[in-house]
């Protein structure tokens, strides 16, 4: 833990353009590199004794779920040091790192091998990896060829430590750029490593171990592909002859391991650059697939959600372990044909350059009301045709929550729809105990997880990888409101945050123009205003409340109450997508929040969307409301979206006097819940400053609601008013700013210190807005929300859903 305290200190001077020149700071970089060594190593668990530092962490540590967490942001601290250790000495760093890996390589295995292995893989990755970065003198290619070949010639068969091997060999790849001669010794490692086995296992019975060394060599050649696919494209085809034989022994390769081969394949054929030759190999490569996917049975299975639960065994009681399960076959069919079209979208890329587009036939008539002229994308002939069942297979994912469906299930699988473990370790903000996969349960969570997510990773990366013939896809707006939203109602926040984050942002964000009225907004008039409606009900719900009846634990109350949040915050910049296009998908600083730039023009996108009734009412709303959801980083999110919305609700002129009121009151409701933090209060103040200053010489009546604060100062309120209804004579911004702070100072809200300090009530308003005693930290904003809501549409209180309509 003391190190830890000084590793900051470190980054900041080697960060530093000054200090990190001083000849005193370079004289300590070899030993600050030295010392990382042994700082890498995982030990002082407080459960263990096999460190010094295990005492202090008895003391530092309540369990080792807490000293793993530290000690992984330790590891973090530590390798961040090394890269800039590397770009100051990048000689001396890289030495030590050469002589560390020399010795592993000579001595015998013990039983602190691995933990010597796993820090020199790090060590090593991080030194490499800044080692061209820099105008110093740097290792040349011989020395690092050298020191791959030694790797390459090691032989072990421990599985931990081979995958520790894997990563120094990924952490050499770079060499590989100054010198191609070891790339022949590289391909035949990796693949060994693919086929890696210890006695007595089969595709069965495989360790995890050795699926993880397997794993790491796939994922190994799929990192060369896509950082060096230049280098492989003479070995093209002795990597895809040597990949059709392990796929035709069906002991070898797993389908996950085969999906991952063909990725890097395909990595590869981007350097073609040729159309009709990436089309023959997706062609070939697609036509198991497409048996299996297009097939009765498949088609069948994929109609509802009864079906569905048949066929992949929802309905039957596990098979016992060793048994033949058919319905495990068919689950992994299932996985094989959506992981490989993913991977298929995901990795084909069309040529960078015009030049190269045009030659290799990238560049194709499109006669759809579209552009005279698309880039195509080779896969998309042979992807397209997949995407009907693709989307009934997502409506069918989306009934499995209907009750006449969750009544079929198999007592064993009565909680298969339950958040995934690993789902919970990565919503999380505590430590999760080990997750299990080998029981039936969680195999069947994994399933039902891994496909519900992979199918909208399908769609998501559709839009960007396939575009024009992704978007003018006959009907695609109807599918995705027929099928993607049918019976979202029921679906769970940890699902529907899949929707929204992995699908819904980018096809926002990547659709033409051209197919904004057609395809894109009808979608939007759908899910905007059931979207505000769940997540505003949500927000609006005391705490006590936010919790299932049969849930009660602490972990499932910060479970459900951080999935919330998460999903809120991934909305809010899907409506930045749609205001503001693509700038939304940077996390915007405070200051940014209101910088004039982020203020003033609304994208094509977000002019279209407000000139349609429903869907302008439900954005607007939720950005207003969103002010004073009980988080400030949505809050922050939110500002320069309504400081847009002002300035185009007034430049339009469709405000009437009650909406201004309200507007102006969500703002203050805001600033009433963010106002203790000094980022929120400063850009919520500035907000409805240029709120108030544009509104009142339209409305006067905005004026009446500030009479309404309680201890407004009316001769501060009266100047202002009056100094805003002249042209000539006003008075500076920053003094303006001033008066408008005094006149709101005391709704402000308060830490909790100053609070039991100096209470104050605010009097009921025009619309029941009612703060109490600010003491208690409790806040009613109900009726004030819902009257926003009814200022401007009734219609966003319901949501089409399929073929009916909910009730929300």
């Amino acid at each position: 833990m003391l190190n830890h305290l000084t590793q900051s200190l470190w980054s900041s001077f080697m960060r530093h353009e000054h200090i990190s020149q001083d000849s005193i700071l370079l004289s300590f970089v070899a030993r600050i590199a030295q010392v990382s060594r042994h700082k890498l190593m995982k030990v002082g668990s407080p459960s263990r004794n096999d460190h010094q530092s295990c005492q202090y962490s008895i003391f530092d540590f309540d369990s080792d779920e807490d000293f793993n967490v530290f000690f992984s942001k330790y590891r973090t601290e530590i390798t961040d040091i090394l890269r800039l250790a590397t770009v100051m000495c990048p000689l001396k760093t890289f030495d030590l790192a050469a002589t560390w890996l020399r010795q592993r390589l000579v001595e015998p295995a013990n039983s602190s091998s691995f933990l010597e292995w796993e820090a020199l893989a790090l060590y090593l990755d991080a030194i490499c990896s800044k080692v061209f970065h820099t105008d110093k003198p740097k290792p040349s290619a011989e020395q690092g060829i050298l020191l791959l070949m030694s790797v390459l010639r090691h032989e072990t068969n421990d599985p931990l430590i081979l995958s520790c091997a894997l990563s120094c060999i990924s952490a050499l790849f770079i060499f590989l750029t100054l010198s191609s001669e070891a790339l022949p010794a590289v391909l035949e490692k990796l693949f060994s490593a693919m086929t890696f086995s210890l006695p007595g296992q089969t595709k069965s019975n495989r360790s995890r171990a050795v699926k993880n060394v397997r794993r790491h060599a796939c994922s190994s050649l799929v990192k060369i592909c896509k950082h060096h696919p230049d280098l492989l494209i003479s070995s093209f085809e002795q990597i895809h002859r040597r990949l059709e034989m392990l796929s035709a022994d069906p002991n070898q390769l797993s389908q996950m391991e085969k999906c991952t081969l063909y990725e890097a394949l395909i990595l590869i054929t981007n350097q073609f650059n040729n159309y009709q030759q990436q089309a023959n190999f997706f062609e070939n490569y697609l036509i198991q697939v497409k048996n299996i996917w297009l097939s009765r049975e498949i088609t069948h299975a994929f109609s509802s959600a009864e079906t569905l639960m048949h066929y992949v065994g929802l309905t039957r009681t596990p098979v016992a372990a060793g048994d033949e399960d058919a319905f495990g076959t068919n689950r992994s069919h299932i996985v094989y044909c959506v992981t490989a079209i993913l991977g298929v979208i995901k990795r084909t890329k069309c040529p960078e350059d015009a030049d190269a587009a045009v030659r290799g036939g990238f560049l194709r008539p499109y006669a759809s009301g579209c552009n005279n002229v698309v880039l195509c994308n080779p896969s998309a002939p042979f992807i397209l045709p997949f995407l009907d069942n693709l989307f009934q297979l997502i409506r069918s994912l989306n009934n499995l929550w209907l009750p006449e469906a969750r009544a079929l299930l198999a007592p064993e699988y009565r909680r298969a729809y339950d958040v995934w473990d690993v789902d919970k370790v990565n919503v999380s903000p505590m430590p999760m105990d080990a997750i299990d996969t080998k029981q039936p349960l969680e195999r069947m969570q994994h399933f039902i997880t891994s496909v519900h997510d992979y199918c909208y990773h399908i769609l998501g990366n559709a839009c960007p990888n396939l575009m024009h013939e992704f978007f003018v896809m006959p009907g695609l707006g109807q599918h995705v409101i027929s099928h993607v939203f049918y019976s979202i109602d029921l679906v769970p926040d940890y699902r529907l945050r899949s929707v929204i984050r992995i699908f819904m942002k980018p096809f926002v964000q990547f659709c033409p123009s051209d197919c904004y009225e057609t395809t894109l907004v009808p979608v939007l008039i759908q899910l905007c205003p059931y979207m505000f409606q769940r997540l505003n009900n949500k927000w609006m719900q005391p705490n006590g409340e936010i919790k299932d009846a049969d849930e009660n634990s602490e972990v499932q109350e910060l479970l459900e109450d951080q999935v919330n949040r998460l999903m809120s915050r991934e909305y809010i910049e899907l409506l930045g997508a749609v205001l503001h296009g693509k700038r939304s998908a940077t996390n915007d600083s405070a200051m940014d929040a209101t910088s004039e730039d982020n203020l003033t023009n609304l994208s094509e996108l977000g002019q279209l969307a407000l000139k349609h009734g429903t869907l302008c009412s439900s954005i607007v709303c939720c950005c207003f409301h969103a002010l004073s959801w009980n988080d400030s980083t949505i809050c922050i999110k939110t500002l320069h979206l309504c400081g847009s919305l002002v300035k185009h609700l007034v430049a339009a002129g469709t405000l009437s006097g009650d909406d201004a009121k309200d507007l102006i009151m969500c703002i203050l409701m805001g600033l009433h819940v963010h106002g203790q933090h000094e980022g929120n209060q400063g850009c919520l103040l500035n907000l409805a400053f240029q709120a108030y200053e544009s509104l009142r010489p339209l409305h006067p009546e905005v004026s009446n609601l500030m009479h309404e604060i309680p201890d407004c100062p009316m001769q501060v309120l009266q100047s202002f008013d009056k100094m805003l209804l002249q042209t000539e004579e006003r008075k500076t911004e920053k003094r303006r700013k001033e008066m408008f702070k005094k006149i709101v100072g005391s709704i402000i809200g308060k830490t909790l210190g100053s609070c039991s300090l100096n209470p104050f009530t605010l009097s009921v308003c025009r619309h029941g807005l009612r703060h109490r005693s600010l003491s208690g930290r409790t806040f009613s904003p109900n009726r004030i929300r819902m009257a926003l809501c009814a200022a401007f549409s009734p219609s966003t209180k319901t949501f089409k859903v399929g073929n009916k309509r909910r009730d929300i």
